[in-house]
């Protein structure tokens, strides 16, 4: 019997690092060809469960973590029962409770079938699930409460586009079985499973939005569980195909926590199928303590052939002349980014698809590999600045800028004096501001005449300004 006591030690310790996990090599980041597998057979698989036997019999870090908070709550139970702040009734029921650490999930791929597209799971035991409680007090016992983690199987570091569709397929089987070990009168086979391709780089979050996900060839819910059909002992395996689609997002702020730039990532394909343990009432009269017994299961989970295709992309290169630029893949019938070239003094104003020799629109939706050419055209200089200077508060000029049509900013020199020499009493400054309305001059001497010129500027494709004339100076009464 396990109830919310064991529960909530189990989330505080497995929720601080659980779904780290890092086993497949990390391949040179390259484009894959349309239509290719990018799961490789050098691949290797990892697991993870709370005990695990398989190393000599040694607890594991997160089984001595449990077995400490285990002891802690006894203790805890102990004192409150010794200060008569629980009955003798209920001290004993809190000790049922945290020894529910006796279900521990325990189990580990096998490394004879550990490849990149085939493994095996051996489950020794799947590990408490859930438990049943009324609904009110004497009303209908449901299963309650759920392991969101159990037994986990997972390979990481996959190298993955940004952007990009892929579609995973596999077959996965089961011989996972439980019953009571004495009257064999309780007995369970079903076999859920969940599987994500999420961010190794993250605890599991954010995973990829399933858009098509597909049980046995029939579209199925998009959460990505599923249930796997029964194998009985010894027979040959009954297996369930999946197959489901995603993308992995646009940009390393949804994906990689920030790290990888760039057109390349990293994917994971975690499968979570330790949540199998079922809790069983027993029948008891009425009256007596209520008991209950729980089925674990064990056996083998198999997933075969699976396989990652690469959704179809075309290449869209833009070139500057003769010259190539850059080079951006686009997934089918998706749109190509307006790509923003250099070239010193000039302006860009568009590109022209090389096929056709018209201009491109983005809009556009792309079918087919495509080279783009940038236009250009001279940057223009703007006009002579127009501007009104005045004085409305203390040691201040405001100055407003008249409309100029290429003007993308404006360069400001003021002085005391009307010559604008650097070595005048008080110094002559010239200020850069983009702003194309008004600019605020301060620091001036208050009852002191200054003078103000301006000219505009416009930037080329490199953001290397380009000026525009000297307007004529203009004379304001400072305040």
């Amino acid at each position: 019997m396990k109830k919310n006591i064991f529960k909530r030690m189990i989330v505080s310790i497995l929720s601080l690092s659980l779904m780290f996990s890092f086993s497949a090599p990390v391949a040179a980041a390259s484009h894959a060809p349309n239509g290719s597998d990018i799961i490789s057979k050098s691949f290797r698989w990892t697991g993870f469960s709370v005990r695990d036997d398989l190393h000599g019999g040694a607890m594991t870090d997160w089984e001595k973590a449990l077995v400490k908070e285990m002891n802690t709550a006894k203790d805890q139970a102990l004192k409150d029962y010794k200060a008569g702040k629980i009955t003798e009734k209920e001290y004993n029921e809190k000790l049922q409770e945290i020894e529910g650490w006796q279900s521990y999930t325990e189990g580990w791929p096998l490394d004879a079938e550990n490849t990149g597209s085939d493994v095996t799971l051996y489950c020794k035991n799947t590990g408490w699930d859930g438990e049943y409680a009324a609904t009110s007090y004497g009303g209908e016992k449901k299963l309650v409460g759920d392991n969101p983690w159990g037994l986990t199987l997972t390979l990481g570091n996959i190298p993955v586009e940004y952007t990009r569709y892929y579609t995973m397929s596999f077959d996965i089987s089961t011989d996972l079985q439980g019953e009571d070990s004495e009257t064999g009168d309780k007995q369970r086979s079903d076999k859920y499973c969940i599987v994500k391709a999420y961010d190794p780089q993250s605890k599991g979050e954010p995973s990829a939005a399933f858009e098509s996900f597909k049980v046995n060839g029939k579209e199925a819910a998009k959460d990505g569980r599923f249930k796997i059909a029964k194998t009985p002992k010894g027979e040959e395996a009954v297996k369930t195909h999946i197959e489901a689609t995603f993308k992995i997002p646009d940009t390393k702020n949804e994906w990689s926590g920030g790290h990888d730039t760039g057109m390349f990532t990293k994917m994971g394909i975690k499968f979570a199928v330790g949540a199998f343990l079922k809790t069983h009432e027993d029948e008891v009269d009425a009256g007596t303590a209520q008991s209950w017994e729980e089925i674990g299961l064990n056996g083998y989970i198999r997933v075969n052939d699976l396989k990652v295709i690469a959704g179809t992309q075309y290449a869209v290169k833009y070139f500057d002349g003769s010259v190539q630029k850059d080079c951006r893949y686009v997934n089918e019938y998706g749109q190509a980014k307006n790509i923003a070239l250099k070239k010193k003094g000039y302006t860009q104003t568009g590109y022209i698809n090389m096929a056709t020799g018209s201009k491109f629109s983005f809009g556009t939706l792309i079918e087919k590999d495509t080279n783009l050419k940038a236009t250009w055209i001279k940057t223009q200089k703007p006009k002579k600045a127009s501007f009104t200077a005045k004085s409305k508060k203390k040691k201040k000029i405001t100055v407003k800028f008249k409309k100029n049509a290429n003007a993308r900013g404006y360069q400001v020199k003021y002085s005391h004096n009307k010559k604008f020499k650097k070595k005048a009493k008080y110094k002559t400054k010239t200020k850069n501001t983009s702003k194309t309305s008004t600019y605020t001059i301060k620091g001036l001497k208050s009852s002191k005449v200054a003078y103000v010129k301006a000219r505009a500027y416009n930037l080329d494709s490199c953001g290397n300004k380009i000026y525009g004339k000297w307007s004529k100076r203009k004379a304001v009464y400072v305040k």
